[in-house]
């Protein structure tokens, strides 16, 4: 993804060192967004061995987005995606919560026997990977990372509550958005055992109660 191209001198700011050779450049922390085309100046980089011995954040910190928190999460081959994922994709989480028991029907609202079963939503949409793999696995594009079991989001402080009080709850799977996609999408109906049966016209009856109970 990075190359030698020629760059009019009088486009770059006074003063402003630049690098001749790829190899200067590869293996280092973006500290700011650097777009494709786009020259790649000395003050859009930090070496990673110069950002753990110059004070004590991580190579991680230089890479979160502003008012954002990075937060580890276990996955699996089948919940990350066949291990699709890639530091800079972005994914939207599946929860499946398993409701608890209603002891009788609501107020006014017929009993349908499927009360208590599992339901399945759309929970946080648009999240960005930020890592795949431990972060001193080689990072990402080694053979640890390919097989990794964890990955890092960058997530608003309230989305990371959310996910882990989800993660403790319910089970939990990713799904992988295209490239260039951050359609947020709203009113998502919850999937649940009586959807599946109206929607795919399975038929099924709840079962019969006796008279007065």
């Amino acid at each position: 993804a990075v190359r030698i191209a020629p760059w009019p001198l009088n486009a770059l700011p006074p003063g402003q060192e630049v690098f001749e050779k790829t190899d200067a450049v590869v293996g280092m922390l973006a500290i700011q967004p650097i777009q494709a085309g786009q020259i790649i100046l000395p003050s859009m980089v930090i070496d990673k061995r110069k950002a753990e011995t110059l004070g004590t954040r991580s190579n991680a910190s230089f890479v979160i987005p502003p008012g954002k928190v990075a937060m580890a999460f276990a996955i699996s081959e089948i919940s990350g995606v066949g291990n699709a994922l890639q530091a800079g994709d972005y994914v939207d989480f599946l929860l499946t919560l398993q409701s608890a028991e209603l002891p009788t029907c609501p107020p006014a609202k017929p009993c349908t026997g499927l009360e208590g079963l599992p339901v399945t939503q759309l929970m946080l949409q648009n999240v960005l990977i930020l890592q795949v793999g431990s972060w001193s696995s080689g990072g990402e594009g080694s053979q640890a990372a390919a097989q990794a079991n964890i990955i890092t989001l960058a997530l608003e402080r309230q989305d990371a509550l959310a996910l882990k009080a989800a993660r403790e709850q319910g089970q939990i799977d990713l799904v992988l958005r295209r490239a260039g996609d951050d359609k947020i999408v709203d009113a998502l109906e919850p999937v649940n055992l009586q959807y599946l049966n109206k929607r795919f016209k399975f038929n099924l009856t709840p079962p019969q109660t006796s008279a007065g109970r």
